[in-house]
């Protein structure tokens, strides 16, 4: 949940006070956090279970969530395990519109997303893991903090198909406000480094081909290396997310690049922190100037000074 905590900036300046949400990603605290959210609790249980192991194929049971008395039809059991995550960010942050609402719309914006998908790409591609990932709890985890903290300027390396952009970027139109600055290096069929990341755009497509129409106007693409365009961008982001390439070296680069260049008060996003060191090495960096949010999964930080 949000904790109202006080932040002493380590150069003198004023305590920060700012609510810092302690999100814990694991199946426990997701599981324990959506059961306060869902009424009929055993059935969306069972639909999620049945996808992790494969017990059944059942074409969708409703769920049913407090408040409003909303129900969610038909939800499948890879929704289900959206929906889970969805109550447990939403509810974590504490959206202003209310987690039965915010759960309802990214129900909705995970099952456009995902027909584009698989309507473009084949089973096999699919299997291979061509997309660069599918809507998950990463996707959840930046449009709730988008959502909580407004921010004026938000910055991503790594667009792929643009789903992660698609979350951002209607999250940024809920908002009334804000931009995005993407940054991404495409890769194509017959790239070496497709051996390392099987994710590529497929020739006939643009990176971000995914991204609705109805939220361009809020976009800006830039192609090409992170280490040449990241240090042009003008102005301070309030909101960071790297999802590009994922070696120690890279993601140390990026992640010493948003320590110095987000705003005060801003957040650090960063995917797949599991693969190497370097998120919890540019948390030593900081030497306090980071507070860590999240350390599993998907990193999330803190700027306070």
């Amino acid at each position: 949940m949000f904790r109202g905590v006080t932040l002493t900036a380590s150069n003198g300046a004023p305590p920060l006070s700012s609510p810092v949400p302690r999100l814990r990603f694991d199946a426990w605290h997701i599981h324990t956090r959506a059961r306060r959210e869902i009424v009929n609790w055993p059935t969306a249980y069972w639909l999620a279970a049945s996808k992790r192991w494969g017990w059944f194929r059942p074409k969708g049971r409703d769920i049913l969530l407090r408040g409003d008395g909303s129900l969610l039809p038909q939800v499948t059991p890879g929704e289900a395990r959206f929906v889970l995550a969805s109550i447990y960010a939403a509810s974590a942050v504490r959206l202003e519109e209310g987690v039965t609402f915010a759960t309802s719309h990214l129900l909705e914006l995970n099952r456009e997303v995902s027909a584009k998908l698989m309507g473009t790409y084949s089973e096999s591609e699919l299997r291979l893991g061509v997309t660069g990932g599918w809507p998950g709890l990463k996707e959840v985890i930046l449009y709730t903090l988008i959502r909580k903290t407004r921010p004026d300027l938000v910055v991503e390396t790594g667009v792929a198909q643009g789903v992660s952009t698609t979350f951002i970027l209607d999250a940024l139109e809920r908002n009334g406000k804000g931009t995005l600055l993407s940054i991404d290096l495409p890769r194509r069929e017959g790239d070496p480094m497709l051996r390392v990341d099987p994710t590529l755009v497929k020739g006939t497509l643009s990176p971000g081909w995914l991204v609705p129409a109805r939220h361009r106007g809020r976009w800006e693409l830039e192609l090409g290396p992170a280490e040449l365009l990241l240090p042009k961008i003008g102005g301070r982001p309030d909101l960071f997310c790297h999802d590009s390439l994922h070696t120690h070296q890279h993601m140390l680069f990026e992640f010493r690049w948003a320590l110095e260049n987000l705003s005060r008060g801003g957040v650090l996003v960063g995917d797949d922190i599991e693969l190497n060191d370097a998120f919890g090495n540019i948390l030593r960096e900081a030497n306090q100037r980071l507070v860590p949010i999240c350390t599993r999964g998907v990193g999330v930080a803190l700027k306070v000074s």
